[in-house]
Order: structure tokens, then sequence, then C-alpha cells
């Protein structure tokens, strides 16, 4: 089986592949659309109607594809996770075994001890600086071990976060997600909510009023959050610092006054 990198690459290679069938879809659209309206009395059209549908068609093969793929990293991911949690038990057995074999020699020595001093000998209380015994440091090691194993054995974790920074498209953050070993919002989706972000601008200004602008070459950071593989549309956010409001101070104009979050950009969520 792939990789969860594979698939991720695999993934965006589809996501290109689909940008450009429905570009495809647009100008053979164009085309049929002039052919009618060019087309003499009688003159068929069906060649232009047919390139429309064999672009749908495409669209409609990338996207099984992608989801094909996305099924397949899940799995990659689940394949992973339980392996990884075999080898976590693995290794806490053998921290295990360890501590009850150091504590089984403590045992003996105390028995020891304990007939050589015809009494019950207890040993003397830590000193707050002193190291801690062998056994404590191994059993916390152990502790970890398994509750990684015991988070390994759950399900694929399907809330998470991704930010990148200082983006020119939404690109890296599609390849920052797919690269994110749970189950992650669809990257259809992604795209959506990235393109929309710019679209329905930030928050109102000081006046009231809603500016929109484009983002075009702009450097840009994206913070994405999802849950149950669903976008959080009320935390998530593109922030593109370049274009946060500012303007002269009142007291000294050489200093820039900036409006705290004017440079964040956010996306309704959409109505269901």
């Amino acid at each position: 089986m792939k990789s969860v990198e594979e698939f991720a690459v695999k993934e965006i290679e589809l996501l290109g592949k689909r940008r450009a069938a429905v570009e495809a879809i647009e100008t053979a659209e164009q085309a049929a659309g002039i052919a009618v309206l060019d087309a003499a009395d009688g003159e068929s059209t069906s060649g232009t109607v047919e390139r429309i549908i064999r672009a749908k068609s495409e669209v409609s093969a990338i996207d099984a594809a992608i989801r094909a793929c996305r099924a397949r990293r899940l799995e990659a991911i689940r394949t992973k996770r339980q392996t990884e949690a075999v080898t976590a038990r693995e290794e806490a057995a053998k921290l295990h075994k360890q501590i009850e074999g150091i504590i089984g020699k403590v045992r003996e020595h105390l028995a020891a001890i304990d007939a050589l001093q015809e009494s019950h000998f207890a040993p003397p209380p830590l000193e707050p600086a002193a190291d801690l015994p062998l056994s404590q440091k191994l059993q916390m090691q152990l502790d970890a071990v398994e509750r990684r194993a015991a988070s390994l054995e759950t399900e694929i974790p399907r809330d998470g976060r991704v930010d990148v920074n200082d983006c020119r498209n939404v690109e890296p953050l599609i390849e920052a997600m797919l690269r994110h070993e749970g189950d992650v919002p669809s990257t259809q989706s992604v795209v959506d909510w990235a393109a929309a972000c710019e679209k329905h601008g930030r928050a109102p200004r000081l006046d009231g009023a809603t500016d929109h602008l484009e983002f075009g070459e702009l450097s840009r950071n994206f913070h994405l959050i999802w849950r149950h593989n669903s976008i959080d549309y009320s935390q998530s956010y593109t922030q593109v610092p370049s274009l946060v409001r500012s303007w002269p101070g009142q007291l000294d104009p050489r200093v820039t006054v900036c409006e705290s979050g004017s440079d964040l950009f956010r996306c309704p969520e959409p109505s269901k």
C-alpha cells in the first residue's frame, strides 16, 4: 500500500486535473454557444455538444478518483496507526517486564535486610533533589507509551488544524492538510472556502461599511480548523497582513495606527 504522503501527492495532482477539466467545460460551452449562434438552418452542432458531455464526464471521473484516493489515504493512515500501536504495545511489554525485574530484585534485597536486622526494614524517604528510582522512571515511560498506544488504537482523528504562512495561493494549505494524519475536509471544500474568504471580504470598517479586496499575489496566511472532518467556519480565516487598515496617528502622524483584526478575512458558513 502507498504511504499517506504518496496519497497526498496524488490527490493534489488530481485536484489540478479537475481544475483543468472544469476550465475545459467552460471553453466547450462557449464554443458550443457560438456554434449554435452561427449555425445555418439545419446545420448540426452535435459535435460541440458532445465535447461538453465529454468534458463533464472527465470531471465526474476525476471526482470519483479523488473520492477513491481519499478512501485509500484513510486506509493507509489506519494501517500505519495500527502498526505503530502494535510497536508501542511491544515496547510497553518490555518496559513492564523490566520494571517487574527491578522490583523483584529490590524485594529480594529488602527481604535479606529484614533477615539481618530481624525486623521490617523501611527505606528512608527520598530527598527532594534526589533522582527518582529507576523503576519509577521506567513506570513514567511506560505510562506515556501506553497512552500513545491507546490513542493509536482509537478511530482516526476527525478534528484538527493547519497553519501555513506566506502563501500566494491555496495549494500549500491543501498540501499541509493532506499530510495531516487524520480525516480532513475535502480538498474542494477547502478550495471553495479560501476563494470565499476573498470574495466575502473582512469585518466592516469602523464606519460600518464593508470593503472587498482582491488578494492577487499578496502574501497570505491560512488558519484552518476542522471538526468532524468539516471546516469550522467560525474559527478559520485567511490573513493578509499587507491589507491591514491603517492611518497616521493623531498625536504623531509619523506613527502608523493599525486596526486590529482588519487583515483577517473569513467565509460565512454555507446555509444547509
